[in-house]
């Protein structure tokens, strides 16, 4: 029997309990995998989006309202700044000479717009948790495409303690069908088996209820011409990289899934949340309240015999008092607001945060005030700094894995005109060189006062300076640098004193 012959019937009896369907992912006999590790991503993308139940207060007639939660979202903020320093539209990948076909993967990375979606995703993957990004190929455009992959939507099947070599990716779409909406998931396993042969399942499921997988149904129904199984032998990796932020589970120490960088400050999320939610309703009632005597209020009878009285329905602390009682008809109980409290209360929460996720202490502050700049993130011995070199052992790492995977699908995969797509190198991952200096600075200004520091400080040479600076090649820095000193020298007397005694005596050299 043929490799796919054999895969194809011991795929095709998957799907777990077929003839009641799956209630979750978990119900699938290929699948077991800790659950509260998911849930704990799907809790994280919930905070990381801001999605909160509303806030339950009783008003002054004793009716129970809600109102909206009001957050700060510190854990977008977080992810957002150390995403931008840890990589950008700048940074480059370059490669050692003759290690791999240049101009075919720079065509891919171009074509998918790597360096403008990855640093992107990069924030969404240090909220969550992790990332994959897997390189497929688009038969309607013939390109290889890369496929990205949110931590919510890939579960490992198998791993070690170095990589993860076998997951499952999980997608979803609705479809109307007639008037109901049905939910599909596809279910595409990444798997290892002997001889070192590596497969690619897929399977579909249908459910008229959005909490649940449903019953397997064939791939036509959904994904026409899409292959039930497809085999590749000359696989080194699996056909995904996987990255995830620096640091170790310790949440789950036997995952191999990563921790959101703010995982082990969600508590500290909420007291800032609540300390901004509280400082908001402050806001919302300081303004002018009073007590008055119930005959300066108006009531009406409503069409259901109740009576009504001319009450703002928001507000949880106007009172009316019986007429006569000490006098009192009209008084103004108007209370400052205490936003110096809150204000300190919502920066010491912060300051907590930035050291519990690794940033420098006055990263961020509830007074207005700017954050560090990219500048000063490298050139003080901050924690900053230090967190982002950890980090960046990951991401250099995940793009050295993810072109060697694309090289090797390339390499097994024939186009429309019979032949493989890629016949070069596979590229070892010391061969893959990528550059983040750049990826620090978020204008052109920072990045020349670095510089600059770094040429007066003499740990750059200026010739290197002017390269960076100005995205020169070496040959053009040199040029540029032989002209600058040549400047130099028309300026300063004592020089051209030296270049005088040179042309008589032929001893000067410059």
């Amino acid at each position: 029997m043929a490799i796919w012959d054999r895969l194809k019937t011991t795929f095709g009896g998957g799907g777990g309990n077929r003839m009641n369907g799956l209630k979750t992912i978990f119900d699938h006999e290929r699948i077991s995998f800790n659950a509260d590790e998911v849930n704990r991503i799907k809790d994280s993308f919930r905070i990381y989006s801001g999605i909160y139940d509303e806030v339950a207060y009783v008003n002054s007639y004793g009716e129970i309202m809600k109102r909206p939660y009001v957050t700060l979202n510190m854990m977008n903020e977080v992810a957002r700044h150390m995403g931008s320093i840890l990589y950008n539209e700048q940074c480059e990948i370059s490669f050692k000479e003759g290690s791999i076909d240049e101009d075919f993967i720079t065509h891919i990375l171009e074509h998918n717009n790597f360096n403008k979606n990855f640093a992107q995703y990069i924030q969404v993957m240090l909220a969550t948790g992790g990332l994959a990004v897997k390189p497929y190929y688009d038969a309607a455009t013939g390109e290889i495409e890369f496929s990205w992959i949110l931590a919510d939507t890939f579960i490992p099947l198998h791993s070690n303690s170095n990589a993860i070599a076998e997951a499952v990716v999980t997608s979803s779409s609705q479809v109307t069908e007639g008037r109901k909406t049905i939910y599909y998931t596809l279910l595409e396993f990444h798997e290892w088996h002997e001889g070192g042969i590596y497969a690619i399942s897929n399977e579909l499921y249908r459910s008229e209820y959005d909490d649940e997988i449903g019953e397997r149904v064939p791939l036509e129904v959904l994904y026409d011409g899409l292959a039930e199984v497809t085999v590749y032998q000359n696989f080194s990796r699996p056909n995904f990289a996987y990255l995830k932020p620096y640091g170790f589970n310790n949440i789950s120490p036997q995952s191999p899934l990563g921790l959101g960088i703010c995982d082990n400050a969600k508590n500290t999320l909420e007291q800032i949340n609540n300390a901004y939610d509280q400082y908001y309703w402050e806001i919302r009632q300081g303004k002018r309240r009073v007590i008055v005597s119930d005959h300066f209020m108006r009531t009406r009878i409503d069409p259901e015999g109740r009576p009504v009285h001319y009450f703002d329905g928001e507000t949880d602390v106007y009172l009316a008092l019986p007429a006569g009682i000490d006098n009192m008809q009209y008084k103004d109980i108007t209370s400052d607001i205490r936003s110096q409290q809150y204000i300190e209360s919502i920066n010491k929460f912060i300051s907590t945060l930035e050291m519990q996720v690794g940033l420098s202490a006055g990263t961020f502050t509830f007074d207005g005030k700017s954050m560090k700049t990219a500048t000063e993130v490298v050139s003080e011995d901050s924690a900053t700094y230090r967190t982002r070199n950890s980090h960046l052992a990951n991401v250099e790492q995940f793009i050295q894995e993810l072109i060697i995977s694309t090289c090797e699908l390339a390499r097994e995969t024939y186009g429309t005109t019979g032949a493989p797509l890629y016949t070069g190198n596979i590229p070892k991952k010391e061969d893959v060189i990528v550059d983040f200096d750049d990826g620090v600075f978020l204008s052109k200004d920072s990045e020349l006062k670095f510089w600059v520091t770094a040429v007066q400080a003499k740990i750059a040479p200026l010739q290197e300076a002017i390269m960076r600076v100005h995205n020169i090649s070496e040959d053009e820095a040199a040029e540029w640098l032989a002209k600058i000193k040549q400047e130099q020298l028309v300026d300063d007397p004592y020089l051209l004193d030296k270049l005088a005694e040179s042309s008589l005596l032929g001893d000067y050299k410059e």
